[in-house]
């Protein structure tokens, strides 16, 4: 008998495979404007680290580098539990790779 090609999981199908006790659901999407424009009356973060830190404070403070990290190959899934005496938990998102592996969760 031919072997049956596997195709990779959905970001979904790996989340639950990894959650078994809980189950996939979509967001709602509100209707609200997505992006607050910034206040007129907030400083600049430069300003705010020159008063706090010093003249050197801009020279010193680099952002981490984070290697092997491309955010386009993540995906976000929500799930919540399956059983109802669990729902005061709440809902958690759950970081899927391009893999099907969990990269990370929160809530």
């Amino acid at each position: 008998m031919p072997k049956k090609k596997v195709g990779k999981l959905t970001a979904e199908q790996a989340a639950q495979k990894a959650k078994p006790s809980w189950r996939v659901v979509t967001p709602i999407v509100s209707d609200a404007a997505r992006r607050v424009a910034a206040d007129e009356s907030a400083p600049e973060m430069g300003e705010i680290k020159r008063k706090y830190f010093g003249e050197k404070a801009d020279a010193e403070v680099k952002a981490p580098r984070v290697k092997n990290s491309n955010p386009g190959e993540l995906s976000m899934v929500v799930m919540e539990p399956k059983t109802p005496s669990d729902m005061k938990v709440g809902r958690k998102a759950v970081l899927v790779d391009k893999s099907g592996k969990i990269v990370g969760e929160q809530g």
